[in-house]
């Protein structure tokens, strides 16, 4: 019996790198062939899914827009009774794949068994890359805001903006995400964010964190906020609290974990545009030099 589990578990992982190195390839042939010989036409299983995680653009289109006799299900990736139950749009990083996906009906507002939306999943990829550069795993990201953004400003992370304003453009609840970033000081989400579309994200930020300034939009009580903190040098942390003043302490937690967002506003505030400018240029297309992105906050 351990000798069969052995033969299967073997097949299987052979299986899986045949199939991973045909769909990385991205050639619509092999990949037909491939189907023909593994395959009974019909509905594919989910584990076809990885045909999105291997950027396999042309094999998706092929499934999606021509006569193969397959049909590949764009509504899940997984069974729907699976723990992480979700769609391909879930896993999507490629921006064709995820125009390709979108333009024949997958919803970005679908939510995975853990909650988490498309847009939150893409985020939350750009997370790991900013994470996986080589920094300490001491690295915190707030502490290192700059640092974020001209990671995120990389010519590798080009598609993954991309797909990120896709997603957010479609997103029916992007402002409570929005706002669940601002709170929770997620400093790489919001960056990403707000290079993708400042117009939108800046004023949902802000309402977030000064909700009574709404006609404003929060941007006079900002400039009060940070002009206030820069004159008295405060800054908010965990050895500000006080024995006895749960209350008192409540804020001053909350007004720690979102300091970083305060100024992460305030580089956008300042630079936001020429960051813009910058991304639009044909320096796109060759490696970014982090001296010429830094070189736009001075």
């Amino acid at each position: 019996m351990d000798d069969i589990s052995a033969y299967d578990s073997d097949y299987e992982e052979r299986f899986e790198e045949y199939r991973r190195n045909i769909l990385k390839e991205d050639n619509k042939d092999k990949f037909l062939y491939f189907l023909k010989e593994y395959y009974e036409p019909g509905l594919l299983p989910p584990d076809v899914v990885v045909i999105v995680t291997c950027d396999a653009e042309k094999c998706a289109k092929a499934l999606l827009e021509e006569e193969t006799g397959y049909i590949f299900d764009i509504h899940r990736s997984t069974d729907e009774d699976s723990d992480d139950y979700g769609s391909p749009l879930h896993l999507v990083s490629h921006p064709g794949l995820c125009r390709l996906l979108l333009s024949h009906g997958a919803q970005p507002n679908i939510r995975t068994t853990p909650k988490e939306l498309p847009l939150n999943l893409v985020l939350g990829g750009l997370g790991y890359y900013v994470y996986g550069q080589g920094w300490p795993p001491t690295f915190d990201p707030a502490d290192h805001i700059f640092r974020v953004i001209i990671k995120l400003c990389l010519p590798e992370l080009r598609g993954r903006l991309e797909v990120v304003r896709m997603v957010l453009e479609l997103t029916e609840e992007a402002e409570k995400e929005i706002s669940g970033y601002a709170t929770q000081g997620e400093v790489i989400q919001l960056a990403a964010l707000l290079i993708v579309d400042r117009e939108k994200v800046m004023p949902s930020v802000l309402k977030t964190l000064f909700p009574n300034d709404l006609d404003l939009e929060g941007s006079l009580a900002f400039r009060n906020f940070m002009l206030t903190l820069e004159n008295q040098k405060v800054v908010p942390s965990e050895s500000n609290f006080l024995p006895g003043f749960d209350d008192y302490n409540k804020k001053v937690s909350k007004l720690a974990l979102m300091m970083p967002v305060f100024h992460l506003l305030g580089i956008f505030a300042k630079v936001g545009d020429r960051i813009n400018v910058y991304l639009k240029q044909e320096q796109w297309k060759k490696v970014c030099s982090n001296t010429t992105l830094i070189s736009l906050a001075s």
